[in-house]
């Protein structure tokens, strides 16, 4: 006998309207294989950024909203997977060698700047499908309105970069 399946309800969100800023906390990052190659054959990778909303007075508390970035991580200033490492830890990096371990990524809030997509390929009815995603990062600010976010040099925190030797939490 297969696996018995129950159906379960599902919640549906309405869509939220593009650019608006929600705090979140990041609960997983993970690298994935797309589906397909580049020009030369080679597998595309990617990471998968979960986030978790928060919206105490909306129906938008608790949604998981999925952002992603490159691989690459490098000091270039257009480097996505850099701009949100250094928005999530709240702290500059900027040295050359630094390791990053996405362990320390997870469980830091954020603020995350929400995306529409609206997909290419049109549905039975002719519609197409939009959905949301987080298209940036921001780092939060530490603990009155009026204070400016946090930031240190990695050289400050971590002059032995490597995996294990990060603070407990940056961020509250």
């Amino acid at each position: 006998m297969g696996e018995t399946l129950t159906l379960e309800d599902a919640v549906i969100y309405d869509i939220i309207p593009e650019d608006e800023v929600f705090f979140a906390e990041l609960v997983d990052v993970s690298k994935r294989k797309l589906p397909f190659t580049d020009d030369q054959g080679n597998d595309i990778w990617k990471f998968s950024f979960k986030f978790v909303l928060e919206d105490e007075d909306g129906e938008n508390d608790g949604r998981f909203l999925w952002g992603e970035t490159g691989v690459k991580f490098s000091i270039h200033p257009d480097c996505v997977l850099t701009n949100w490492a250094r928005e999530i830890l709240g702290m500059e990096l900027d040295d050359p060698g630094f390791k990053l371990d996405t362990d320390m990524l997870t469980g830091n809030r954020v603020k995350v700047v929400i995306g529409v997509r609206t997909g290419k390929k049109a549905q039975a009815d002719g519609s197409f499908k939009v959905t949301n995603f987080v298209k940036d990062v921001m780092r939060t600010k530490r603990t009155t309105v009026d204070e400016e976010p946090f930031v240190v040099s990695s050289a400050d925190w971590w002059p032995q970069a490597g995996i294990g030797s990060y603070p407990e939490r940056m961020l509250p």
